[in-house]
């Protein structure tokens, strides 16, 4: 179970960090369109910063997130629920945009259903692969 909450974590960082490229993939479309002037300078500037306060707030969140020790929960879903609700008290306490909240529960629930899944997924000693499962 300790290797679960600790694999758990470690998917987790990776997938914050991909949240924060997209974060980043979406000022580069912004800024394209406001070059292109296919928006203001005040809808750019507006959502420039809103899109930067998202990633400023991930960055607080994964150090927030990287001090939690996963032997201090009994099980995964302890784990979970405690970081879901740190989640949602960091965000609201550092007056992030709410978008986030829901964003970084999307990630925590994908985490979590990739790590479930692939804890059940049978591994073979003798062919050295894991068994495919495929839907009838």
């Amino acid at each position: 179970m300790r290797d679960l909450k600790q694999k758990y974590l470690r998917i987790l960082g990776v997938e914050l960090e991909d949240l924060k490229e997209d974060v980043a993939q979406l000022i580069e479309g912004l800024t394209q369109r406001w070059h292109g002037e296919e928006i203001t300078d005040y809808v750019f500037l507006e959502n420039l910063a809103f899109f930067k306060n998202e990633i400023l707030g991930t960055d607080d969140l994964m150090r927030d997130i990287s001090v939690v020790n996963p032997e201090s929960f009994a099980s995964l879903e302890e784990l979970i629920d405690h970081l879901s609700t740190r989640v949602t008290l960091h965000i609201r306490d550092h007056d992030l945009p709410l978008a986030l909240c829901e964003l970084v529960q999307r990630k925590l629930d994908k985490v979590r259903r990739y790590v479930l899944e692939q804890q059940e997924v049978p591994f073979h000693f003798r062919t050295g692969k894991y068994e495919e499962t495929r839907p009838l």
